[in-house]
């Protein structure tokens, strides 16, 4: 992952996004405005060697901080508490998330030179 670290990515697009949305409880107008916003992502690594991804837009930040393999606790933009799981593969970021309601998700994000390439899973 090193070559991604420090680079922004402008999302374009994200495949499952409204899906994935709609899974954990969005409402309708919500959802709408989070589909047509298009935030910036970025990797780094901390001082400390921990990771920091940051997705941001005029609407929000969100910053998750953690070491890959090792459980977390962070809260989402819309302010729901969840449990991370991040692993990095080569240049796959691997982001599995549940809540206290049981709902699960995977977030699989293949880094490239120009893009990061988003594919969510509800389970």
């Amino acid at each position: 992952m090193e070559e991604f670290l420090g680079k922004e990515y402008k999302m374009v697009s994200e495949e499952n996004f409204e899906q994935y949305l709609v899974h954990i409880g969005l409402n309708y107008i919500k959802r709408k405005i989070a589909v047509n916003t298009r935030p910036i992502q970025c990797l780094t690594r901390n001082a400390d060697g921990k990771y920091k991804f940051t997705v941001h837009s005029s609407m929000f930040t969100w910053d998750m901080i953690f070491e890959p393999g090792v459980v977390f606790y962070t809260e989402k933009p819309d302010g729901g508490q969840i449990e991370s799981l991040i692993t990095f593969e080569g240049n796959v970021m691997t982001h599995k998330q549940w809540d206290k309601k049981g709902l699960t998700s995977v977030h699989v994000l293949e880094f490239t030179r120009d893009e990061v390439v988003t594919v969510r899973c509800c389970i």
